[in-house]
């Protein structure tokens, strides 16, 4: 019982919003910096695909897109700031 009190003392709750939707998590508070960049990340990309006005396209068929692009670009990078996607986004903000 006192290792899973000190798990969830170690634990921040957060709010992500991903194309216009709320999703809260329990998340390592280290990794926050990490999570907000993917938030970013998501969100932009899922824009971009939107934007190219694909006829018969929902926001699900968006974030598809997106989680495709992300992982052929080697998103799980991030925390290295290597990914050619963090670079992506620095540009664009």
């Amino acid at each position: 019982r006192q290792q899973s009190d000190r798990m969830s003392d170690s634990k921040q709750n957060i709010t992500l919003k991903i194309v216009g939707k709320d999703y809260s998590m329990a998340i390592d508070p280290s990794k926050e910096e990490i999570y907000r960049l993917a938030e970013r990340m998501v969100n932009a990309y899922a824009s971009k695909f939107e934007q190219a006005g694909i006829e018969g396209s929902s926001r699900q068929d968006f974030l598809a897109l997106s989680a495709l692009q992300l992982t052929a670009q080697g998103s799980t990078r991030l925390e290295t700031r290597k990914s050619p996607v963090v670079h992506f986004l620095a540009k664009a903000a």
